[in-house]
């Protein structure tokens, strides 16, 4: 199963507290969701299990804008901006 971006779902976007990873066909080999600002730096890294459809992930971010990835071995499957706000 290819992960495309019709797959994956990031919200509330903006964020402030957390974020919701909606998987609708859920991976088969385990992936990173990583959090990135805009100077490049990695704010968080958090592995994704397989076969798991929606996640919670605790944000422990300042307001700002950045870029969420997913990550299969070197493969960027997904990437989107989210805002993170008070």
């Amino acid at each position: 199963i290819s992960v495309t971006p019709e797959n994956i779902y990031i919200y509330p976007n903006p964020a402030s507290e957390f974020i919701n990873v909606l998987v609708l066909e859920p991976f088969e080999k385990a992936q990173n969701l990583r959090i990135i600002d805009f100077s490049g730096r990695l704010c968080q890294e958090i592995l994704l299990e397989p076969g798991l459809n929606n996640i919670k992930v605790p944000l422990n971010l300042k307001p700002g804008i950045y870029v969420t990835q997913v990550i299969l071995g070197k493969l960027i499957t997904f990437s989107q901006k989210l805002l993170v706000s008070h």
